[in-house]
């Protein structure tokens, strides 16, 4: 009787420890496959590349039609985070991760100040 009590406090252990561990897991999965539904800028007040494309949307035509959420990484514990998040989402690795990036709605990542600029200019056809 004593082993089989045992028994069953090890299971809902197990179970418990178990269902802890998929939650979490589940919670992570969930934060890596949020929906865009905007572009996501990110960039740092320090990087002069990020200039560029900052100096690019300041002057756009049309940008007010597209929404842009910008996210700056240098002063942001919580932007940075998101950055790496998104980053790995798109299969960048965290040593080759840097600003400025640029996600799309459809989940496409663009590394670069030219490559965003050429971007958002394709946006305008």
């Amino acid at each position: 009787m004593k082993n089989f009590l045992f028994f069953i406090i090890l299971v809902v252990i197990l179970v418990i420890i178990g269902g802890l561990f998929l939650n979490e897991v589940k919670k992570e999965g969930s934060l890596k496959s949020t929906p865009i539904t905007t572009h996501e800028y990110f960039w740092s007040e320090t990087c002069p590349h990020c200039a560029k494309v900052t100096e690019f949307m300041d002057s756009w035509d049309k940008k007010d039609q597209f929404e842009v959420q910008k996210f700056e990484v240098s002063r942001s514990a919580t932007n940075a985070t998101l950055l790496v998040r998104r980053g790995t989402a798109c299969g960048i690795s965290q040593k080759e991760l840097g600003v400025p990036l640029m996600i799309t709605p459809q989940g496409q990542c663009i590394v670069g100040d030219e490559p965003i600029i050429e971007y958002l200019k394709s946006l305008e056809q």
